[in-house]
């Protein structure tokens, strides 16, 4: 592929081994420039040190060379994950684009991603102000959600862990219960407050393919929400040892046992689930247009660590058709 510059023709390729390393960091620092120069450096070694064992991870590597010197001037980074979701770091170029053009790097890799099969590009930024958020929306991204990210300090003697209401219990899921849990996700997703413009990107299945790939366990944290022997819900959790804290990655409640205490009861668990394995805090991020899941964190003493502005790009439907 190729972009008209004054002085020729830029070539648009994908960096592989093959490139060199030199090749591969000087296209990594540039789609990363935005981090600290004391986290980019080494998350950029560390990813192409691990793309030797995994070449999947830097896959969708692309970068643009300029035609003069033969530099790296452009490049963008995206990542297919488990259940069909991709993310994009966005596009970054040495120079602005001449306005009006649809950056050529960003086609290149969402074409790429859809013909490997991902069904979904996400994309996470500071806020929706900043100019990547401009190139995103040229290539058919729009805007999901604004994310509070949340936290909690938890000790074994924090005194929100002997709150517990015996009405709700909070059953391990076992090997076969895929189906229903996925009946339950698919269930606790209607009329949500929580990013309602991924529904319907895909199936609660594929979601909790991702889901899994999240921490340490697989799904050891995972629990069925039950009360008065019904599924009235789910929480799911990650651990992190090397960080010492818990993600709270998902948990929702069906529409006929909302307004419950169930909500309450789920975060007062995942605290409790925490303390027990000597973990520090509790993690999560939440649209922050849900009002009553941010209300529910805030009583359970979760504080705003920092925000995100999530952009988003169907590629295929669930039924298999290109967007």
């Amino acid at each position: 592929m190729f972009l008209a510059m004054n002085s020729g023709e830029a070539i648009i390729e994908r960096v592989t081994a093959k490139h060199g390393r030199a090749a591969l960091t000087a296209a990594l620092e540039l789609v990363l420039r935005g981090l600290p120069d004391e986290v980019r450096r080494p998350f950029a070694a560390g990813l192409i040190t691990a793309a030797e064992v995994d070449d999947d991870i830097l896959a969708e590597l692309w970068r643009c060379l300029d035609p003069r010197d033969g530099t790296t001037c452009g490049a963008v980074w995206a990542q297919i994950r488990p259940g069909g979701a991709a993310v994009v770091w966005p596009p970054q170029w040495t120079k602005l684009l001449p306005p009006g053009t649809t950056d050529p790097l960003l086609r290149a890799v969402l074409r790429s991603l859809t013909d490997r099969g991902a069904t979904l590009a996400q994309s996470l930024l500071v806020d929706r102000h900043v100019p990547e958020a401009t190139t995103l929306a040229g290539c058919g991204f729009t805007h999901a959600a604004d994310l509070q990210y949340l936290s909690a300090e938890v000790t074994a003697s924090d005194a929100r862990l002997a709150s517990v209401d015996t009405a709700f219990s909070f059953e391990p899921i076992r090997a076969g219960d895929d189906s229903r849990l996925a009946a339950i996700v698919e269930e606790t997703y209607v009329g949500t407050r929580d990013c309602p413009a991924l529904d319907g990107m895909r199936s609660a299945q594929e979601v909790l393919d991702e889901y899994r790939t999240i921490g340490a366990g697989r799904d050891a944290l995972w629990r069925i929400v039950k009360r008065e022997g019904r599924n009235v819900g789910c929480l799911l959790l990650a651990d992190h040892p090397s960080q010492s804290q818990v993600e709270l990655v998902y948990m929702g409640v069906v529409p006929t046992a909302r307004g419950g205490g169930g909500g309450a009861a789920m975060v007062r668990e995942a605290l409790r689930i925490a303390a027990t394995l000597q973990r520090a805090r509790v993690v999560l991020a939440v649209d922050a247009a849900n009002d009553p899941a941010v209300a529910i964190y805030q009583r359970c003493g979760f504080t705003t660590i920092e925000t995100r502005t999530v952009m988003i790009c169907r590629l295929k439907s669930p039924r298999g058709d290109d967007r």
